[in-house]
This record gives C-alpha cells, sequence and structure tokens, in this order.
C-alpha cells in the first residue's frame, strides 16, 4: 500500500498540482491574516524558496502582481478568485519549466497573457492619486520582462534583437497605457484593449522574426483588433 502511495505521488503532475494548491492556499492565508508578520514569514518561507527558482524575474512578476492583487481586492470572492488565480499560475509556470505540458509554447502564451491582463487590470484598480509614475513604471518593467522572455524563452540564437525589440514594444505599450489611462472606458474594457494590442504586437513579432510574416496574416490580425476594438468601444460607458 505504501509503495503504491509512493508511486502515484511521484507523478509529476500530481506533485505539481499539490504545489500549486498549498501555494494558492498560503496566498489565501496571507490575505485573510491581514499580512500579519507570521504568515508572511511562513509564506515567503515555505514557498517562495520553490516559487523563485523557476526563473527570476518573470516569477518575481508573478507574485508582485499576486500580491498587489489580494492586497487590493476586499471582498470575499474576489480574494479567493485572486488565490485560485495564483495555484493557476503557480501550474502553468512550473509545467512548462519541467515539461509537464506537450504544447509549452502555446501554455507559455496563455499563461503570459493572462498574467499581463491582471496587470493591466491591478494598475487600473489601483488609486492613481498618489504615486502615479512608480506604479506606471512597475507595470512596463513587467511588460518589458514578460514580453522579452516571451519571445526567447524558445529560441536564443539572436538575444540583442530580440531585447531591442521588447523595448520597442514596451515604449509603444508605455504610450498606449497613458492613453487608455484617459479615456472612459472602464477597467476591464482598458485591460482588454492593452492584452489585445500586446498580444498582437508579440504575435506578429514573432512571424517577423521566423520569416513567417505574410500578408494574409497582417490582415488577419488587423480585421480580429478593428473587430474586437468596436466592440470594446461599442460596449464602454462614454457618460464623463
Amino acid at each position: 500500500m505504501w509503495e503504491k502511495l509512493k508511486s502515484v505521488l511521484a507523478i509529476p503532475q500530481l506533485q505539481l498540482t499539490l504545489r500549486s494548491i498549498a501555494f494558492g492556499a498560503a496566498l489565501y492565508w496571507l490575505r485573510m491574516s491581514e499580512f500579519s508578520w507570521v504568515s508572511l514569514v511562513v509564506f515567503l518561507g515555505i514557498i517562495g524558496f520553490t516559487f523563485f527558482r523557476v526563473h527570476p524575474l518573470s516569477m518575481f512578476v508573478v507574485l508582485g502582481v499576486l500580491l498587489g492583487m489580494i492586497r487590493t481586492l476586499d471582498s470575499f470572492w474576489f480574494i479567493s478568485g485572486a488565490a485560485i488565480s495564483g495555484a493557476v499560475f503557480f501550474y502553468l509556470s512550473f509545467g512548462i519549466r519541467q515539461l509537464v505540458f506537450v504544447h509549452r509554447i502555446g501554455w507559455y502564451a496563455v499563461r503570459n497573457v493572462l498574467l499581463l491582463y491582471f496587470t493591466y487590470l491591478l494598475f487600473f484598480i489601483t488609486d492613481k492619486s498618489t504615486g502615479f509614475w512608480w506604479q506606471f513604471l512597475l507595470v512596463l518593467a513587467a511588460v518589458f520582462i514578460l514580453i522579452y522572455e516571451w519571445l526567447i524563452l524558445f529560441e536564443r540564437s539572436f538575444p540583442k534583437r530580440y531585447l531591442i525589440a521588447a523595448l520597442a514594444m514596451t515604449f509603444l505599450i508605455g504610450e498606449l497605457l497613458w492613453s487608455t489611462a484617459l479615456l472612459p472606458l472602464g477597467l476591464i474594457n482598458n485591460s482588454s484593449l492593452l492584452i489585445l494590442c500586446t498580444y498582437i504586437l508579440v504575435y506578429l513579432t514573432h512571424h517577423h522574426f521566423h520569416g513567417t510574416l505574410q500578408k494574409a496574416l497582417s490582415w488577419k490580425n488587423a480585421a480580429i483588433f478593428l473587430m474586437t476594438l468596436l466592440v470594446i468601444f461599442w460596449s464602454a460607458s462614454w457618460k464623463l
């Protein structure tokens, strides 16, 4: 019986699931205890070391966004949703690095899109009456880290061109972030518009570097962008 239990627990997917649940539970306890020093020490001591081993920069972004979300939210259901999201991010991040997923490129894109969406959402949720500039710069830093790792994760032949491309896209997204913050679209629509622009930029840049960018693909992305943009603007409230 014990040998069978050990063999079951040795399954990578099950280990990853249990660790993800533990991380989500620790995140939930941290918020419900109002970030007491005991819960913070336990959280960083038990979960932190394993969490940062995957990749320092992107995992700092994951942890920073999740902590920012649970610190900002007050509702029980929203906090529970943030804790579940934390477990999902944990599973995706470790699953990609430990080869749990078969199609890693697709799952990495899913993780980055969700994480960037949460980043934008957190920016629009937080109070910007004080500390606007450091919030803005932190978002741009997170965007640059995620885009740069997104581009070089599966091809490291030309890191300098990916660095320049990530910097250029971060600058463009910063301009869009500044502009959308002035529009009365609502935080959901603002975040959706930004994540749409971010994904299209990364998608087209990836195909450009691999020599697979064609006119049909560009027109397809332009059509998707315009249709989604119309939906976003149509659903927005324009009352000033």
